[in-house]
């Protein structure tokens, strides 16, 4: 008598295809990852920008000191200051930009006018922060009345 044995156990293809599987989800999780991550960074930028030239123009709007108060943005770093320009300031404090996300603008001295706030420069001022890994953007925009948005 013949006996036949049913071999149990998955074939090679099978196993092929559920690793290829494996692959393609593991792939796209590090991608939304990757994403999700630089685009917090950018939103954490955003916030430490606008919180910085909020504080500026507040100590402005209060006459906190005996000047005007400002914000430097350089690529990688946001500069808060007291005086009328920033190579005359009398103190400053250093913000650096997240990894991975910098500032269009290099050198931009944003001054509030000490009581009034207002800009000294007579134009509305946009501010593009741009997040390196996923070419995404984010605006910060300033009237010349010293409203932030």
């Amino acid at each position: 008598m013949l006996s036949t044995h049913s071999q149990r156990g998955f074939t090679l293809t099978e196993i092929a295809i559920v690793l290829a599987l494996i692959g393609v989800l593991a792939s796209y999780s590090i991608y939304t990852f990757r994403t999700s991550r630089a685009l917090a960074s950018l939103k954490d930028a955003k916030a430490s920008l606008v919180l910085t030239l909020e504080d500026a123009r507040s100590k402005a709007a209060t006459g906190s000191g005996s000047s005007d108060h400002g914000v430097r943005i350089n690529t990688n770093e946001i500069i808060s200051f007291e005086g009328t320009d920033y190579a005359g300031r009398a103190s400053e404090f250093k913000v650096a930009l997240p990894n991975g996300v910098s500032s269009s603008q290099n050198n931009l001295d944003i001054i509030f006018e000490r009581l009034s706030t207002e800009l000294n420069i007579g134009a509305v001022t946009t501010i593009t922060l741009t997040s390196a890994s996923t070419s995404s953007t984010t605006q910060v925009t300033i009237s010349p009345d010293g409203a932030i948005n």
